[in-house]
């Protein structure tokens, strides 16, 4: 599984970990997290590889020729879009292991992806079959105390909040623009929270709060749900995100994370949050316009009964019944995968 350090990074414990933890200590399977050159011994019937776990091709290539030894079929999970980052924040961090991605991408004997369009963007790569595997929260990892449930707030005030890794300059730009319109027409009536997104937040907004997570939690996924959990008594997630190749590709997991803390969300409406979002039910949606950002805050802010029903049907998102239905879903490709001889 892929790490940051010591730790496993966040995809490893959304998209891998979890499931996996979950069908072995349902008896359903045997997993070990393993180096390349430990497969052997094991002998596994299955590989799973994601993301960058394996960065360079050549290691690839070591892979398939243990797994040819052994009879091991080939499963590799993907849920960015790795192969479109000339344009993104740490595309300089990926562009030397585009090459393992691809040669993943070809190798494998099934492909999961996050959502159909990645698997329709790496289509002419893959050589086996491709799955949309989509993510669904570990409820190990999230309290259901929050979920579902009515917030009153403070009538005179919408606090905003937004997180997320610090690669979202563009869409946090955007946002400022619509923040800096609201808050001249209602001074004081909008707040914003954010947490990571961008490496320089603004320092001279009135209606900007910058939360930190303690530095002792690194990248540790389960332990960002913990601090998160505790923080403020938000009423609304927000999730800007401006259409390119890259983005187009991404999951609505911004979504399921703030159902997690039982907040509604007003996402852009762009592909990855309309693909499987209702509008007005499992979240907002507009266009990604100052205009129409700035029209539906207005409208949210004087609407507190429909964020409260929208927080509830989010919230729907993220049972345990959720996440038991991803992980059987794997479960079955994975033995389907196992028996193809």
């Amino acid at each position: 599984m892929e790490h940051y350090g010591r730790t496993l990074s966040p995809c490893a414990s959304i998209r891998l970990h979890g499931f996996l933890q979950y069908l072995r200590d349902s008896g359903h399977l045997e997993f070990r997290s393993l180096l390349v050159e430990e497969l052997f011994a094991f002998a596994p019937d299955v590989i799973i590889w994601h993301r960058i776990s394996i960065p360079a091709a050549r290691d690839v290539d070591a892979m398939v020729a243990i797994a040819r030894l052994v009879g091991a079929r080939l499963i590799y999970d993907l849920d960015d879009n790795l192969l479109d980052m000339d344009d993104h924040g740490e595309g300089e961090k990926y562009r030397t292991m585009r090459c393992a991605v691809a040669r993943s991408l070809e190798v494998a004997d099934e492909v999961w992806c996050s959502t159909p369009a990645l698997s329709d963007r790496v289509r002419p790569l893959v050589s086996g079959t491709r799955q949309v595997a989509a993510n669904s929260l570990d409820p190990s990892i999230w309290s259901a105390s929050k979920r579902g449930s009515t917030r009153l707030g403070d009538p005179d005030r919408l606090r905003l909040v937004y997180m997320g890794t610090r690669t979202h300059d563009e869409d946090f730009r955007f946002l400022c623009s619509v923040m800096q319109i609201l808050d001249t027409r209602n001074p004081g009536v909008f707040s914003l929270s954010v947490i990571g997104v961008c490496e320089r937040p603004p320092e001279d907004a009135p209606w900007l709060d910058v939360l930190e997570p303690p530095l002792f939690l690194g990248a540790s996924y389960p332990g960002f749900a913990h601090w998160l959990q505790q923080q403020g008594d938000f009423d609304l997630g927000v999730a800007p995100l401006l259409s390119n190749r890259f983005n187009d590709c991404k999951s609505s997991i911004k979504v399921l994370d703030y159902a997690a803390i039982g907040l509604p969300t007003l996402a852009s409406r762009v592909l990855p949050y309309t693909h499987s979002l209702r509008t007005g039910v499992d979240c907002f949606h507009a266009e990604n316009t100052a205009r129409a950002w700035v029209d539906e805050l207005l409208k949210l802010a004087s609407d507190r009964p429909a964020m409260n029903r929208v927080a509830g049907t989010a919230g729907q998102l993220v049972t345990p019944e959720c996440f038991a239905t991803g992980a059987q879903f794997r479960l079955e490709r994975i033995q389907n995968v196992a028996s193809v001889p």
